[in-house]
């Protein structure tokens, strides 16, 4: 799909792994439509079983949504400073 989803089978697994580690695997748009993609894709391959393993690069699972990227994307430039705040905690 791309790279910021990687997938491997291993007999009855399949692996999906989210990679993007530099920005935590922040859930960008791009991210999410590879990995509801992905999981489509899987889901209609009758050469796999059901057993699906989501895992991710880096040191974290995943950082929530991608908050610099809703601002860029909406037009508007990048979040208020308060909002970037009350994300963090």
């Amino acid at each position: 799909m791309s790279d910021n989803v990687l997938v491997k089978s291993d007999g009855p697994i399949t692996r999906i792994t989210l990679n993007r580690p530099e920005k935590r695997n922040a859930m960008s748009l791009d991210l999410m439509a590879d990995l509801t993609g992905t999981l489509e894709a899987v889901r209609h391959d009758d050469d796999h079983a059901v057993s699906v393993v989501i895992a991710a690069s880096g040191p974290a699972f995943s950082a929530g949504h991608d908050l610099g990227e809703m601002g860029i994307r909406s037009g508007r430039g990048r979040l208020p400073p308060a909002v970037l705040t009350a994300a963090r905690c």
